[in-house]
């Protein structure tokens, strides 16, 4: 078995989510090098760490443990929620959501799922690498994951459960331990996929990544700790 693990949607995209609200601040500043950069301004990426958010499904399935919204937005049922923290999993923070189920029932139930844990930049060894930054902001262009069973560094991890790789801010992985606590808890709403079974699945090949700060993804602190020393916050 994977000793990492990606969380992501289910294959149902009836059971997806749409985002009606957020209370994320899309506030851009010029880029003094190339105008076509707008970076968000650190009062967006404040807000963009963990938003609130109000979501609407298309079922009214109210069991459903997890539920999917936007690109990587999870939101986690408070009964699941209380169960991951009696079991001590780390690398996660949550915030306050609204889901509004088909039959108009507006529950309050969930929480949005914020990662904390760091799981380094991404080994080169996975095809991931730095193919292009601006010297006036943190745009940067990275290549596309090759072989994703090489893509997390063990000796970056810092223990946590939960946990991101960058470049690659908007996909959650996950410690085999939590992986095997939510199979054996059988939440049906999300996918889990060992690293040696991820060769064709979306975050591999494709035309790489542009990202820009890691303040966008982890709280302010976080960010200065694992990212001023590599440039990227």
């Amino acid at each position: 078995m994977s000793e990492f693990f990606w969380l992501d949607h289910g294959s149902s995209e009836q059971l997806r989510g749409q985002i009606l609200k957020s209370d994320a601040i899309d506030e851009r500043v010029q880029c003094p090098v190339s105008p076509d950069h707008l970076p968000r301004s650190d009062r967006a990426l404040a807000s963009r760490v963990n938003p609130h958010l109000d979501v609407e499904v298309r079922h009214s399935k109210r069991d459903l443990m997890m539920i999917w919204a936007g690109i990587a937005h999870c939101l986690v049922h408070t009964e699941l929620l209380a169960e991951i923290r009696s079991a001590g999993f780390t690398g996660y923070s949550v915030r306050p959501a609204t889901v509004r189920f088909r039959d108009g029932f507006l529950s309050h139930e969930y929480q949005r799922l914020g990662i904390r844990g760091w799981g380094g930049l991404a080994r080169p060894e996975s095809g991931v690498k730095q193919v292009g930054d601006c010297k006036g902001c943190l745009h940067r262009r990275w290549s596309a994951v090759l072989d994703p069973t090489q893509l997390i560094d063990r000796n970056q991890w810092n223990g946590d459960d939960c946990f991101i790789v960058w470049p690659l801010p908007n996909f959650i992985f996950v410690s085999k331990r939590l992986a095997e606590f939510l199979i054996s808890s059988k939440v049906r709403s999300c996918a889990i996929h060992g690293l040696e079974a991820a060769k064709g699945l979306r975050f591999v090949g494709g035309d790489g990544f542009i990202v820009g700060s890691l303040g966008a993804t982890l709280p302010r602190e976080l960010a200065l700790k694992f990212g001023k020393p590599l440039g990227i916050v």
